[in-house]
């Protein structure tokens, strides 16, 4: 999955499969009102900037002007100023357990054409923000909450620009709107006070902007769209990145969810294939030189972690380092010096396999009892999180070669070692059951006396139990040859927060993927998010594709996939409903407003 797009051949990928067909049936479980909770901090009082025509709701008398008011907690009480002069006070019952029961409420009445109609708060996350719809005001924990009810429509004003790129193509906003619309409609209608938060934790909402034009009309040409699967709204999960693969839930999160038809892991070349998704690769050449050696590259974004004097060349250092100490012990094994990594010398990396799924991704096992076989819908597991890989590689080491007429004290058998069988020899020997030859005699009489005697019997006895040595006189010439070896790494040794020879890849990327090139082995860093569902990346990129033969009247522009497609392909097997929801009419404001 290398960081290159086919385009004749994707292009058309999708074309072969059927589109969405956009029914008028009414979604299961409809709400037209989102409560969302804003993130306000740890506040006892903030200024509420009104810019339309807004009153309170258990008090329609009190009508609010364009300008700035405060809300202050005052003990159990809950009241609005207007400068200094206390215009409306809320007794709050702190020991109600229902958050439901105890607020007031800011409500928004119809604008005034030509005027804004909006209220401002500065928001602890996003900042300065303005909102539509109603903001209720209760108190929680001792500080301030804010819920903003709002309908879907307008909430998602304020998620799609945040959650993409209002200026991104019209194709990859009108996905997110259908994607986000079906999102919130899943969490909407629950018995507590809020439906969803402001932030990623659901999806990033800033409240209205009407700059955001582009975002704006996505929503609003996909207005009421969901996505739906056996009567169901589609868990229509996404993030940023995927790294160039689907996942499903079952692998990220909890392994006994209920497999749907749009579970199903596949590649995604559109996301490796978009230059903005986050990437970092360190790059181990087949062949090392004096002028070729690991390599570490980022993307654009420069996401590894510069810290000091640090930069890619001492990431590289970091990688080289932990690979060499991790072959040190099949070097060993294969009866080289091995003992610090100056001992060896890289001649190249012959092959690089990954293996050892991550977490769930492999299964779910009691034993030898199958939870979870790891397989998505299609009974199928084509998964890569793999956290460990075996790499096959050839170094320049050291080694003692004994010459030909060279014999090892108590190497009786003569293969290359002392150990219980020269022991046995030696013994027989002595008691005149087996004779040895002359040669042997030479390497049985380790004490050098001329004869074969118990002393001899018990060097090597001793040596073999490890109590006392035998010494040789030449161990050999040092040579240095060249050796072959496999040996096991664990990838997530290059992106953990401490260790000896960290590699400095960024913790914020999920997904390790190991390809071979013409001159090396490539192992990526990517998947910024839990890859699960839509890759924005991606659909910005399925989005901006373009062939010149699909232009037409209707396809100016010869755009490959429109936003249908792109959502059939990041959630297969769903369709679309419309909702037969409406706004909540605004009421004009008694009295009407100065102007």
């Amino acid at each position: 999955m290398c960081r290159r797009f086919c385009g004749v051949i994707i292009c058309f990928m999708l074309l072969a499969a059927s589109l969405f067909v956009v029914s008028e049936a009414k979604a299961v479980d409809s709400y037209d009102t989102v409560r969302v909770k804003l993130t306000m901090g740890n506040i006892k009082s903030t200024p509420v900037v009104i810019d339309g025509n807004y009153s309170i709701a258990d008090d329609p008398s009190v009508v609010l002007s364009r300008k700035i008011y405060t809300v202050k907690i005052e003990g159990s009480n809950l009241s609005l100023y207007d400068s200094g002069t206390r215009i409306y006070t809320k007794a709050i019952n702190l020991g109600d357990t229902d958050p439901n029961n105890d607020y007031f409420t800011i409500k928004q009445h119809l604008g005034t054409e030509g005027l804004n109609n909006v209220v401002y708060l500065e928001n602890e996350r996003h900042g300065t923000c303005a909102y539509l719809g109603d903001l209720r005001f209760s108190i929680y924990n001792g500080y301030i909450r804010v819920i903003n009810c709002i309908y879907i429509e307008e909430y998602l004003y304020g998620v799609v620009p945040y959650e993409m790129s209002n200026s991104w193509p019209q194709e990859a906003l009108q996905a997110q709107a259908i994607t986000a619309r079906t999102y919130v409609e899943r969490y909407m209608g629950g018995s507590g006070d809020y439906d969803v938060v402001d932030t990623p934790a659901n999806q990033t909402y800033h409240g209205y902007n009407a700059a955001y034009t582009n975002a704006i009309a996505a929503v609003d040409a996909t207005a009421k769209q969901v996505l739906m699967s056996g009567g169901e709204y589609v868990a229509t999960f996404y993030a940023a990145s995927n790294g160039g693969q689907i996942d499903i839930t079952q692998h990220i999160w909890v392994w006994d969810n209920t497999l749907k038809p749009y579970h199903v892991i596949k590649d995604d070349p559109y996301d490796v294939a978009n230059p903005y998704s986050k990437e970092e690769t360190l790059i181990f050449p087949k062949v090392f030189s004096e002028t070729q050696s690991v390599e570490y590259t980022s993307d654009t974004y420069q996401i590894y972690e510069v810290k000091e004097d640090l930069d890619p060349e001492v990431y590289a250092a970091n990688a080289l380092r932990y690979i060499k100490i991790s072959s040190l012990t099949s070097v060993a094994a294969a009866g080289y010096i091995a003992q610090v990594t100056g001992d060896i010398e890289i001649v190249g990396v012959n092959s690089i396999t990954p293996h050892t799924y991550e977490g769930n991704h492999g299964g779910v096992y009691d034993g030898d009892t199958v939870l979870y076989d790891g397989n998505d819908y299609n009974h199928e597991n084509n998964c890569v999180c793999f956290e460990e890989a075996t790499i096959d590689m050839t170094v320049l080491a050291y080694k003692y070669v004994q010459n030909e007429d060279y014999i090892m004290l108590g190497d009786v058998n003569g293969d290359g070692s002392v150990s219980i069988a020269d022991y046995t020899m030696i013994r027989l020997h002595i008691l005149e059951l087996s004779q040895l030859s002359q040669e042997q005699i030479l390497a049985a009489d380790v004490n050098g006396d001329g004869s074969v005697s118990i002393a001899d019997y018990t060097m090597v006895r001793l040596h073999i139990l490890e109590l006392s040595m035998i010494p040789q006189d030449d161990p050999g010439t040092l040579v240095q040859e060249e050796v072959t070896v496999q040996f096991e790494i664990d990838m997530h040794e290059f992106d953990k927060a401490d260790g000896l020879y960290r590699a400095f890849f960024s913790a914020s990327l999920r997904l390790f993927v190991v390809e071979e090139t013409e001159t090396g082995w490539n192992i990526y860093h990517r998947r910024f998010g839990h890859g699960i569902g839509m890759s924005q990346r991606g659909a910005q990129q399925m989005a901006q594709t373009i062939n010149p033969e699909t232009i037409t009247a209707e396809n100016p522009e010869g755009r490959v996939y429109n936003g249908m497609e792109i959502l059939e392909f990041y959630y297969p097997n769903t369709s679309i409903d419309t909702m037969n929801i409406e706004k909540p009419p605004l009421t004009p404001l008694e009295p009407p407003p100065e102007t």
